[in-house]
């Protein structure tokens, strides 16, 4: 017969499903089509505690787990209209190929109704031979064989649509419910660290305008000033140097945003200098 099995797996499902097809011809049951599962995915997950001094790690920590729930959600939607699609594909397939065997039902049954109504009249006959009437009689129990095989197909073929729809139904109900509890805990994540969100952008801010290079420059410039002064006073000769110094800071304090870390080798590298000329100067004396 022309009754065939439909193996095509939908696009953005995993695993295999539990159901099985049985083939009406081969007499072995055939797998269930590929890409149902009745496990729901996971969703994105717990939120992790931070340290708060960690802002930015946490910042980027956080967009990424509300970009992986909305990607999550995309492909639960995905998923079930792929399903849906696929769903409709199999039932319109099997519902043509019972179409198909009711009309071959349709034929076999008038030729039946033929074959016994010239068997009904060559058996009033004299002239007709036995073999013949043999023959005929083969032949109809052949039809009659096949009428029942393919009444089973038929039947068959309709409790697979049954038992189908059936499963559908309860996966997309499923999906549905899943969809939902994940928009809803979506929804409830993004309003609980909504907060914790934007007090970490205010603290990131207020941590730049206190630690700004600048300012470090600054706070570095007065304590040599007073160095310097304090050295004018008591050694004078130490005037070039120090006043060299200063106008070194002064030049890099007038440099564009430089990083916190330069401000410190700086800082570290002139307090070292110091150091060496005091115990030149013990030395000495």
């Amino acid at each position: 017969m022309g009754i065939q099995s439909v193996g095509v797996a939908p696009v953005g499902f995993s695993g295999a499903s539990h159901v099985t097809y049985p083939d009406v011809h081969a007499g072995h049951p055939v797998a269930s089509p590929v890409g149902y599962t009745d496990v729901h995915p996971m969703g994105p997950g717990p939120i992790h505690d931070y340290i708060n001094s960690d802002i930015e790690d946490r910042n980027r920590d956080l967009a990424d787990q509300l970009s992986k729930a909305h990607n999550h959600i995309e492909d639960l939607r995905t998923g079930h209209d792929t399903a849906s699609k696929y769903h409709g594909t199999v039932v319109e397939r099997l519902e043509a190929d019972i179409i198909k065997g009711q009309e071959q039902q349709s034929f076999l049954l008038s030729q039946i109704a033929s074959l016994n109504a010239t068997i009904q009249s060559l058996t009033t006959s004299n002239t007709i031979k036995a073999k013949l009437i043999d023959q005929l009689v083969r032949i109809v129990t052949d039809f009659q064989i096949l009428n029942v095989k393919l009444f089973k197909d038929i039947h068959i073929l309709h409790s697979v649509i049954v038992s189908s729809e059936q499963k559908h139904q309860t996966r997309l109900v499923s999906l549905k419910e899943a969809l939902k509890e994940f928009s809803n805990l979506l929804y409830s994540y993004e309003s609980e660290n909504s907060a914790d969100i934007n007090t970490a952008v205010i603290n990131q801010q207020s941590y730049k305008m206190d630690n700004s290079p600048t300012k470090s420059y600054g706070l570095l410039l007065d304590h040599y000033k007073s160095v310097e002064a304090a050295k004018q006073l008591h050694e004078p000769g130490s005037v070039d140097y120090y006043g060299g110094l200063l106008k070194q800071l002064q030049r890099k304090a007038a440099e564009p945003e430089v990083g916190l870390k330069k401000v410190e080798v700086v800082e570290h590298k002139a307090v070292e200098e110091v150091r060496q000329e005091k115990k030149k100067e013990s030395a000495q004396n």
